[in-house]
């Protein structure tokens, strides 16, 4: 196939539309697209005159003109290069006047991609092509009705012979030089509705002998479909008899296919039109949705247009469906597509990427995505994207616009195969593009609909809480005026009356009495009653006086009984005397108090009333409040006797009492808390310490750590401090408290007792004195492990360990030395030799076990572990003839270090009942003690264990056989140094 250039005129101001539309160019494959570039409005109308471009894409903006003057101006100047307008803004009212100036086609800069650019670039050309074939085919049409000599052919009625020009051959693609076709072949080359019109032209020519022009159909022998204009006349002879037909026969194929594609592209035009208008004439998204899938099967003539919604879970429903006769249905299917997760589908889409295949037998698509094609009967389909934009505010409030896939536009042909046009997929991708932007403006509308619908609602709510808040308002300023008229009551009879006359009046109900058991005889008597001023009840008041009801008995006896207030509709039934006062209703309510009915409340209604449940309540509330006075004053005086109890106990407490604020502040002291502080009293005390933490406390931080402690326990239990007394001197205090807090769980104070421990803590600081003592001599004794032992009650230590290293050292040279100088200077010498050796051990994490005179004995891998002990103890050898030697530079004397070394398995154990030791036992000892006595002075003498076990690391001298008591002839060595590390 030969490849072919498209040549782009790309008119734009902007350098950077200009590279990323040239980016989105150079993806395309095929056909090669050649892009020139022009920034201003002069050079940009100069290229489009010169008429060797393809197609323009000209912005809006073009610097102080814009791009629909420029259309108007080559409009104008009659330029043939078709324009697509190019805008940044989505201007639909912009878009509708630039096809009206003349535009071929309009794009907005947020939608274009590699498809969408290509697929409208090729649609406006092919379009172009055909408006100008059409003009050519007008012109040639022209032309030829001057020119003399058409095709003409003649009937003869008689024979039925038809003769034609060599012209009429050529138009029915047949050759001159074959046998004249016969009338009736001549009419089986017409199409059926052409050869039915045809027969019926002849038979008007025949019956009116008038001449007839018409425009039919004929397929020639290649099966090519030719259009014909046609001029036919009657022939007569001298006596008026028809005895021929002429006619004369113009191929106006190329018209009339031009005719067609421009009526066609006007058909989808309009059909566009009524479309979007339809569309946006409707808010509903149902109406919406159902448009727009019955419209494009109407234009396309498919099988089957489905409108597909994503879900949230990347499946997707089929919303709405026009269908076919005898076509399967798939509305409200939910399709899981199997290719669908492994894909970027999504993201192809948002760029502008839609699917055209012609047979999904022969496109290389995924099988599975072929599988379920062929599952839904489809052949052939085109799937375009309904792409909605939505506006999204970043952290800088500017508004960022996000394309996200709403769904797909469908289109199904299930009979077979088909080959889609390109005028056709223009089309669905501009009204998946309308469709997008209903659906947009349909999803607002519905959302502003929900707003009004919640904001009709809130305001019939908004009412209805007016009304009850009103009611409320008002029974509430009943309460509060009843409940201080309870409070302002001398007792509780005094209260009684108060709460039948002002309820009464506010129910507006006609007579209240209240009923009491008497707690001699315990039956019910009414104590009072109260009416309005009207007579014929004055008498009921006075009889009710003198009734009594036992429990369960009339309606005070059943609510004693009970302590459930009760509703009687007509009351007149079941007692005479509410029936002489016409009295009907009554409902009666308990006061009670610790499950105590103290009182009965009754009022009662001359109207028969069903249970009025709001009424019954607010007298219940109203019997609660005068229930809780009596329990109120009850409670006071518990209270004051609790009080009065409180205040004997405090005054007479050994113990301190105090109360302080959270902010360091005395509330309250008892007298002994004052004294304790060296106080006279405890008004003294509280008004002297203004601030807690600075003024007892010892330690500066020591009353945060007992709020700390406070909010971590809510409590505090034997809190011990130092705090100052009044004379400046300290004592010891312990401290129990506990926070106190309000009902809202916020903290009022801190309360609590204190004790005088100073007698106390001074006897635990020398016993804890004494311990020490004990301690730090008993580990100059013992090792800290075996001590530990000791004091946890182990009577009998001996351990055995496989791997130990056992020194000895001796001071050669001692015996003279101690001739010489006195005991003291002897104890302080020695004192500091083994001092330093000591040092050595810790420095080392060896373990010193005894000196015996001036031997020195000391281990490693016994008690403290350690993998390189034997390394260490090396170390701690050489170290010690180095420190001996430096002490006798110091001292002026002459002394040197005779010490032998052995490792191997010891038995380690205390012995003794007094004066215990801690000491090693086994052939280990003997040999390292035998290397000592049997080596020379100033040198370190080992055993051949521990020269292969050292001898990379250490400088050893073979000192060869010696004869080692108890253990024969043994070669030993002599250490003298570290190996040196080469750097």
């Amino acid at each position: 196939m030969q490849k072919y250039t498209i040549n782009v005129l790309l008119i734009e101001d902007d350098e950077d539309d200009f590279i990323i539309i040239d980016d989105i160019l150079s993806e395309v494959e095929s056909p090669t697209i050649s892009l020139n570039w022009e920034n201003t409005y002069e050079g940009g109308l100069a290229a489009i005159e010169t008429g060797k471009y393809d197609v323009c894409l000209l912005d809006y903006r073009l610097g102080e003109k814009d791009g629909i003057e420029l259309l108007k101006t080559a409009i104008d100047l009659n330029c043939q290069t078709p324009i697509i307008l190019v805008t940044g803004q989505g201007d639909r009212e912009l878009d509708l006047l630039a096809m009206k100036i003349g535009a071929a086609d309009y794009l907005n800069k947020l939608e274009i991609r590699e498809y969408t650019l290509e697929r409208v670039i090729r649609y406006v050309i092919e379009r172009n092509k055909n408006l100008i074939a059409l003009k050519e085919s007008q012109e040639k049409l022209q032309e030829a009705q001057k020119i003399p000599h058409l095709g003409n052919w003649e009937l003869d009625l008689k024979t039925q012979k038809i003769t034609w020009s060599d012209e009429v051959f050529r138009i029915f693609g047949l050759s001159s030089t074959q046998k004249q076709p016969t009338y009736p072949e001549f009419l089986e080359m017409f199409l059926p509705e052409s050869r039915k019109l045809w027969s019926k032209n002849m038979a008007l020519i025949l019956e009116k002998t008038q001449k007839c022009e018409c425009e039919y159909e004929i397929i020639r022998p290649d099966g090519t479909v030719r259009y014909l204009y046609t001029k036919t006349t009657l022939i007569t002879n001298s006596n008026l008899e028809s005895i021929g037909i002429f006619g004369t026969i113009l191929d106006i194929t190329k018209r009339q296919l031009a005719e067609l594609e421009v009526k066609k592209i006007r058909k989808q035009e309009h059909l566009l039109s009524l479309v979007i208008d339809r569309i946006h004439q409707s808010l509903n998204l149902e109406e919406i949705l159902e448009t727009t899938v019955e419209s494009v099967r109407e234009f396309l003539q498919c099988d089957r247009v489905l409108i597909y919604r994503f879900l949230p879970n990347g499946h997707g429903v089929v919303e709405k469906e026009s269908l076919a006769a005898n076509c399967l249905s798939l509305l409200g299917m939910t399709i899981v597509d199997p290719c669908f997760p492994n894909s970027n589908i999504l993201e192809r889409y948002k760029q502008g990427y839609f699917s055209i295949i012609s047979n999904i037998n022969q496109s290389k698509i995924k099988s599975c995505y072929a599988e379920l094609l062929t599952q839904f009967q489809v052949k052939a389909n085109i799937v375009l994207p309904i792409l909605i934009t939505n506006e999204t505010e970043n952290k800088n409030h500017t508004e960022k616009s996000e394309i996200n896939v709403w769904g797909l536009l469908i289109a199904h042909h299930c009979r077979e195969n088909r080959e889609w046009e390109i005028s056709e997929t223009d089309l669905l991708r501009r009204l998946a593009a309308q469709t997008a932007i209903a659906i947009q403006q349909a999803q607002l509308y519905q959302y502003v609909e929900s707003l009004n619908q919640e904001l009709t609602d809130n305001n019939l709510s908004l009412q209805q809480e007016i009304t009850e808040r009103k009611r409320a308002e008002s029974e509430i300023r009943f309460l509060l005026e009843t409940t201080q008229s309870i409070n302002n009551a001398d007792d509780f009879n005094s209260a009684l009356a108060i709460i039948l006359q002002s309820c009464c009046q506010l129910i507006d109900w006609d007579f209240s009495e209240a009923w009491t058991p008497n707690q001699d005889t315990n039956l019910l008597e009414c104590s009072q009653g109260w009416c309005p001023q009207k007579p014929d009840l004055f008498e009921c008041r006075d009889q009710s006086m003198k009734l009594t009801f036992s429990h369960n008995n009339g309606l005070p006896g059943r609510i004693f009984a009970s302590q459930k207030s009760e509703w009687v509709e007509d009351f007149s039934i079941e007692s005479k005397l509410a029936a002489i006062a016409d009295l009907k209703t009554a409902f009666g309510v308990p006061i009670i108090v610790e499950k105590k009915v103290l009182a009965i409340l009754i009022f009662f209604n001359k109207k028969v009333l069903s249970r009025q449940l709001h009424v019954m309540q607010l007298i219940e509330v109203v019997a609660t409040q005068l229930g809780s006075l009596v329990q109120h004053k009850q409670v006071e005086e518990s209270l004051r006797i609790a009080e009065q109890l409180y205040h004997e106990i405090v005054e007479n407490a050994v113990d301190g009492i105090f109360q302080t604020t959270p902010s360091g502040r005395f509330i309250s002291a008892n007298m002994a808390l004052a004294k304790m502080c060296g106080y006279s009293s405890p008004e003294e005390l509280i008004k002297s310490i203004q601030d807690i933490s600075r003024q007892v406390y010892f330690v500066v931080n020591r009353r945060q750590e007992f709020i700390l402690a406070m909010k971590a326990d809510n409590a505090v239990h034997n809190f011990e401090s130092l705090v100052y007394c009044k004379d400046g001197n300290t004592i010891w205090i312990s401290e129990n408290a506990r926070a106190v807090n309000d009902s809202q769980g916020k903290l009022l104070y801190y309360e609590g007792t204190v004790s005088n421990i100073t007698e106390r803590k001074i006897a635990q600081e020398a016993l804890k004195f004494q311990k020490q003592q004990m301690q730090q001599l008993l580990l100059n004794i013992l090792p800290a492990k075996i001590a530990q032992r000791l004091q946890t009650g182990a009577r009998s230590i001996a351990d055995s360990f496989d791997d130990v290293s056992v020194l000895f050292a001796d001071l050669v040279g001692f015996t003279e030395f101690c001739s010489n100088v006195s005991a003291i200077e002897l104890v302080d010498f020695l004192n500091l030799i083994f001092s330093e050796f000591d040092q050595l051990a810790q420095k080392y994490r060896l373990e010193k076990i005894k000196t015996i005179g001036d031997a020195y004995m000391v281990v490693g891998g016994l008690l403290i572990q350690q993998e390189d002990h034997l390394q260490a103890i090396a170390n701690m050898a050489l170290e010690m003839q180095a420190c001996l030697e430096r002490i006798c530079v110091q001292q002026q004397t002459s002394l040197t270090l005779r010490i032998g070394i052995h490792v191997g398995p010891v038995v380690a154990g205390v012995i003794g009942q007094t004066k215990f030791i801690y000491d090693l036992w086994g052939d280990t000892v003997n040999i390292a003690s035998r290397m000592e006595s049997s080596g020379i002075d100033g040198e370190i003498q080992v055993t051949s264990v521990i020269y292969q076990r050292l001898k990379e690391k250490f400088v050893f001298e073979e000192r060869g056989e010696i004869s080692i008591k108890g253990k024969g002839n043994m070669t030993t060595y002599l250490l003298k140094e570290q190996v040196e590390v080469s750097v």
